[in-house]
C-alpha cells in the first residue's frame, strides 16, 4: 500500500471567524443556557438576563473555537491492510511514531486493526497570531499552562523577551499523554517517544515535576512535532 507522506495531509490553521459567526455562534449559546432556566415566576426575566450574559461572554472569546479546533486530533478511518505503523509513515513520514498514535487511542496491547475502525491521530498546527498575543498567552491556550511560553519560544527560535507581532506563523507541537506501567525514568520516556533519553530533562521541565522518575500510574505529557 502507498501512502503519502505527512506535508500533504496536514491540517491549516483554523480560519477566524466572521463578526456575523460569532454573535450567531454567542446567540445558540446563549439560547441554550436560557432554556435551562425554567422554573419559577421570575424565569422569564432570569432567562432574559441568562441569554444576554452569555452572548457577551461568547463575543468576548472568539479564541476559544479556534483554539478547539487547533488541539483537536484527525480523525483517521482504517483500511484494510492498515497497520498503525502505515498510517504513522503516512502522518509523520516515520513508522517509529506509531506509538503516539497508540498512546492517543489507548492501545496498549498490539492488535490487528479492523477496517472502518475510527482513530485519533495527534498532529501539530500552525496558528496565526492575533494583535496582544504573547507566548505565554499562547502557551496557555494551546499547551494547557502558561509556564510552558519558553517552550513555544524555543521551539519557535523566537526570544521569549521579544513581542510577537500580529501575523506571525507559530507551530503548536502536539501533545499525548503517557501512563507509566512500571517505575521508570523520563530518560526513558524520552528514548521511547522523542529518540533522545537527553530529552528526558524537557519531559521534567515541561511538567514541571521535582524528579526524573515515574512511579506506576504516574502520567507526563509528552510534547512533539511531526
Amino acid at each position: 500500500m502507498t501512502h503519502a507522506r505527512a506535508t500533504s495531509v496536514r491540517p491549516a490553521a483554523p480560519t477566524a471567524l466572521t463578526t456575523g459567526q460569532r454573535i450567531t455562534r454567542a446567540l445558540v449559546t446563549a439560547r441554550a443556557a436560557r432554556r435551562l432556566v425554567t422554573v419559577g415566576p421570575i424565569a422569564p426575566a432570569v432567562g432574559r438576563l441568562v441569554t444576554a450574559a452569555v452572548a457577551i461572554a461568547a463575543l468576548a472569546l472568539p479564541g476559544v473555537a479556534q483554539a478547539q479546533d487547533a488541539i483537536r486530533p484527525v480523525m483517521y478511518r482504517v483500511k484494510q491492510g492498515d497497520t498503525l505503523e502505515l498510517i504513522a509513515a503516512e502522518f509523520y513520514g516515520d513508522r517509529g511514531k506509531a506509538l503516539f498514535i497508540a498512546a492517543e487511542n489507548k492501545l496498549t496491547r498490539p492488535r490487528p486493526l479492523r477496517p472502518g475502525e475510527r482513530l485519533r491521530i495527534p498532529v501539530s498546527r500552525e496558528v496565526t497570531t492575533s494583535p496582544g498575543d504573547t507566548f505565554e498567552s499562547l502557551a496557555m491556550t494551546y499547551l494547557g499552562s502558561a509556564r510552558r511560553g519558553g517552550f513555544l519560544a524555543e521551539w519557535s527560535g523566537i526570544p521569549q523577551e521579544e513581542s510577537l507581532p500580529a501575523g506571525t506563523s507559530i507551530t503548536i507541537p502536539f501533545t499525548i499523554t503517557y501512563t507509566a506501567q512500571t517505575p521508570e525514568t523520563l530518560a526513558e520516556v524520552a528514548r521511547s517517544y522523542l529518540g533522545d533519553a537527553r530529552q528526558g530533562d524537557l519531559l521534567r521541565r515541561y511538567n514541571q515535576l521535582e524528579k526524573a522518575t515515574l512511579d506506576r500510574g504516574e502520567a507526563v505529557i509528552v510534547p512533539a512535532f511531526q
